[in-house]
């Protein structure tokens, strides 16, 4: 029977073949989220150092990482301290304006609304939160959710703890909810410990949902080129959904 799966597969790796043959070998330095599950330092690594890995064995690229908080990510491209982005960060306009291309998506994010487990308040968006004390990441989009909807006690994290420092304040009531990425959530109470005692909010209505994507300068044409292919590569046989699924990371529409 006619395999076309198979066959796009093997047309992709014969393009990756082609593009590994002329790559230098020249260590690339890719910048990721200092949390897990998206990127996270050792020991706990995450979806992006597992997917990387997959494309330098699939292209005969070399790559380091470095484990950036969110409001680190464009300055650190644009000024040449990484040359690839993998993180929870999808193309905007913003973004490309800056000098920023970017692959097709690597998985889904949505922002999720995070509360005390012995809070059962059927909450519906962040306004209802105003007057009270709140949490996100410095930088997100999830602390854009917050300023937007009127809540001005916003209290940000960052670093390779933010997450952490997050779930800690509102087990303390220092914080009332926490807007974060919801894959990350899950991922986090399913595996970590820091996650204890809080729950998703299933009647609150996500605001913003973005399809994360693979970043290098807009001037790395021949870069971009090669992550695509590996992506596609990554996807045509199944591995990408074995990465995805090893995270707890929704899959990308393909």
């Amino acid at each position: 029977m006619f395999n076309k799966r198979r066959l796009l597969t093997v047309g992709v790796c014969s393009v990756l073949s082609v593009i590994a043959s002329a790559a230098t070998a020249q260590t690339l330095r890719v910048g990721t989220n200092a949390i897990t599950p998206f990127g996270g330092p050792p020991p706990g690594g995450g979806y992006c150092v597992d997917l990387m890995g997959e494309i330098a064995e699939r292209t005969g690229m070399q790559f380091e990482f470095s484990f950036l908080p969110v409001p680190d990510f464009a300055p650190s491209l644009t000024g040449n301290t990484i040359d690839i982005l993998c993180s929870g960060v999808g193309p905007t306009n913003e973004l490309r304006a800056m000098g920023i291309a970017f692959t097709s998506a690597i998985f889904t994010n949505y922002d999720g609304l995070i509360v005390l487990a012995t809070d059962a308040t059927p909450y519906t968006t962040a306004a209802d939160f105003r007057g009270q004390p709140v949490t996100a990441l410095a930088g997100t989009v999830y602390a854009g959710i917050w300023t937007n909807a009127g809540v001005d006690n916003l209290m940000t994290t960052t670093g390779a703890t933010g997450a952490a420092d997050m779930y800690a304040m509102l087990r303390s009531g220092q914080v009332k909810a926490a807007i974060v990425a919801a894959p990350a959530f899950f991922y986090q109470q399913q595996a970590l410990d820091i996650a204890d005692g809080l729950r998703l909010v299933e009647t609150y209505a996500p605001v913003v949902t973005n399809y994360p994507a693979l970043a290098v300068r807009s001037t790395e044409t021949a870069l971009l080129g090669t992550l695509q292919a590996a992506l596609e590569a990554l996807k045509a046989d199944g591995t990408l959904d074995v990465i995805l699924e090893r995270w707890a990371m929704p899959a990308p529409p393909f």
